[in-house]
Parts: C-alpha cells; sequence; structure tokens
C-alpha cells in the first residue's frame, strides 16, 4: 500500500476545476517564505538539450560549501528529493528478514521501502523516545537500521544532539545503522545537525531535502551524507541521471545563496507558529510541542473525526493534513504548515465557522 502524503492542492485544483488562487495549502509542510530563482531557470533552459552531469560536480560542491566546506564531494549521494534518498539507501543496505525500527507517528516512507526490500518493521511510541534516553530493551531485537526523523513529522518534535548521539552509540555498539532524515532541520534548529558526523561515522546516514526549507516540492532534489564505503554502496543502486540539469542548477543557487534566506526563515515561521498555537488555544485545542515549521492538533474538542473536519475544511478552500493514516494517531489530529498571517488567520476563521 502507497503511503499517504499531504501537498494535493494541485490533484484537488485538478479534479474539481478549481483556481489557485482559491486553495491554501495546509498540508504540505514546506517553508511560508521563498526565494526568487527564475532567472536561473531561465538561464538554465538551454542545459536540457543535454544530459546531466551524472557526477552532480557542481551541485555536490555548492552542497560542500553550504555545510562550510567538512563534506568531501565523495561523502554526498544526489536523489530526486528525499523518497529517492530513503528508496536508495533501503536498496543498498537492507537484506530479506532484516529488521527495521521505526518511531511512530513518523513519516511513512521508512515502512514503506522496508518492506518493499523484505525488512521487518517494528514499531515504538515516539514518545518512548522523548521519555527515555536508554534502548537496551530493543537490543533483542538485532535491529539493522534506526530510522529517526528529526525534526519529527508529523509531531514536529525535535531531539536535541545529545540525546541523538545516545542513539548512535547504541547503533555502533550493536553494529546498527542509524539513519536521520533532517529535512526540516533548516527550518528549526540547524545547530543540532549531525550532518557532519556522517562523514567518519560507518553508522550513520543523514538525509537532507531541498524542498522543505526552500519551498520547492515541485523540483525534486534531495541529497544524503555517509562514510564513503556506504555512499558508493548507494550510488551503486542510483539509477543514472535521476536529478535534471534545470533541477540541479536551481538547487546549486539556492544552496549558494540562501543562508541568510533560512535564517529569516526561521524567525518568521517561530513568530507565526507561536501566534498560531495561541490562537488555536483560544479555540479550546491542544497542539503538539512544535520546533518546525508545521503543528500537529488533537482536535477532539470539536467533537469531529479527522477525516471529516479535513473535508469539511477543503469545502472552504483550506487543505489540512489528516493525520489517521499515520500509526499511533487515531482520528483525533490534523497536522497544519505554518504560513503566513493572512493565511493562518483564514484558518482559524474557517474553523470556528466549523464549530
Amino acid at each position: 500500500m502507497r503511503p499517504d502524503h499531504g501537498g494535493k492542492a494541485l490533484g484537488i485544483i485538478d479534479k474539481e476545476n478549481e483556481k489557485l488562487e482559491n486553495i491554501i495549502e495546509f498540508s504540505a509542510n514546506i517553508n511560508p517564505l521563498s526565494m526568487d530563482f527564475k532567472k536561473i531557470i531561465i538561464k538554465s533552459i538551454d542545459r536540457i538539450k543535454y544530459y546531466p552531469d551524472d557526477n552532480y560536480t557542481k551541485l555536490k560542491s555548492s552542497i560542500s560549501l553550504f555545510h562550510d566546506s567538512v563534506i568531501p564531494s565523495e561523502n554526498i549521494t544526489i536523489g530526486t528529493g528525499s523518497i529517492e534518498i530513503i528508496k536508495n539507501f533501503s536498496h543498498a543496505v537492507l537484506e530479506k528478514g532484516d529488521k527495521i525500527l521505526i518511531f511512530q507517528p513518523t513519516f511513512m516512507e521508512y515502512e514503506y521501502f522496508g518492506k518493499i526490500f523484505g525488512a521487518n518493521p517494528i514499531f515504538v511510541e515516539y514518545n518512548k523516545l522523548i521519555r527515555e534516553s536508554n534502548l537496551i530493551d530493543i537490543k533483542k531485537n538485532n535491529i539493522k537500521v534506526i530510522f529517526l526523523c528529526n525534526p519529527n513529522n508529523p509531531t514536529g518534535t525535535l531531539i536535541k544532539k545529545d540525546k541523538v548521539n545516545l542513539i548512535l552509540d547504541f547503533c555502533n555498539k550493536e553494529g546498527s545503522y542509524l539513519f536521520i532524515d533532517e529535512a526540516f532541520i533548516e527550518l528549526s534548529q540547524p545547530e543540532e545537525s549531525l550532518v557532519k558526523d556522517a562523514v567518519k561515522d560507518e553508522r550513520l546516514f543523514v538525509l537532507r531535502s531541498l524542498t522543505k526549507c526552500f519551498s520547492i516540492p515541485g523540483l525534486r532534489v534531495g541529497y544524503g551524507i555517509g562514510s564513503r564505503s556506504l555512499i558508493d554502496k548507494i550510488d551503486a543502486v542510483r539509477i543514472p541521471w535521476n536529478v535534471g540539469c534545470i533541477e540541479s542548477e536551481v538547487a546549486s543557487y539556492l544552496l549558494k545563496n540562501g543562508k541568510t534566506f533560512l535564517e529569516e526563515s526561521r524567525r518568521f515561521i517561530k513568530s507565526e507558529r507561536e501566534w498560531l498555537e495561541k490562537e488555536l488555544s483560544n479555540l479550546g485545542l491542544k497542539t503538539i510541542k512544535s520546533d518546525s515549521n508545521f503543528l500537529m492538533i488533537n482536535i477532539e474538542p470539536l467533537n469531529v473525526k479527522s477525516s471529516e473536519l479535513t473535508a469539511k475544511l477543503a469545502k472552504k478552500g483550506i487543505i489540512v493534513r489528516d493525520c489517521s493514516t499515520f500509526r499511533f494517531t487515531g482520528d483525533s489530529y490534523i497536522r497544519v504548515a505554518i504560513r503566513n498571517r493572512k493565511d493562518n488567520k483564514r484558518l482559524i476563521y474557517s474553523i470556528k465557522e466549523i464549530r
């Protein structure tokens, strides 16, 4: 069964013959701000006459520069968004019968691709990870890979570096891999990243995505950092020319010029998140403490199931993420992205109308 996702605005528009300006997309948790890169797209148009550089030399150089030039190109793998990186990692590392540990609720692709390549998932409540540092109770399961989304999707919770390092120490002792998905960390607290540690630790792999932080879900670009031996295994199963010329040029531009933009984005998101949390609280709704650019909302006080509320809001042009398809959540949660004040006010007003 294919995983469910947010980001369904275009599908709704095409199906209902609706206008884009009448829809507000809260279900895709991407940066509410964006950089202007139209000139780069126009400038790179002529490159579509040629195959991409399959080594992605320029893009990898930009990634290295973004990370203060401490990550060599040989430690980087490129993918069409984060999902292909998850697929390639799973293909390279997992064998039939391997066990993978996934803290739930979380991004569904870890389970999906794990199963495709023969692994058996073991699920642990995410709150247990927050409460406890000791992973001794899972030692007996002989885990091949621990998948950790940090900040976590859909909760938005960030686990600090010291606790993540405890998990990494466990993996090194037990011969397991730690796969950390940091797709949202640039919109949260990038200083808590382990991306630079992945270069020298054979058991650590860190995933990054440009989709969320630079608001380019229509251009599929992601990358992963790991030891050279691990990257070699992953690139051995990567299809040739998997990222197009235009995507590569845009990604290089954003990485080279985007640090100040990301700093501004983090300040903006924090301010709007605090405002939205307060307004939702005034409606009697509780949110899970988030460190990122989205909120998971408990809607039980509305006496409506998440699927019903999602449908009612959609009729008002508000697209939110129904969280009932995540494990361990039931039908009492939705997830909303942090957007600008005008959009956030419309969300609050629409919920008030439904109450």
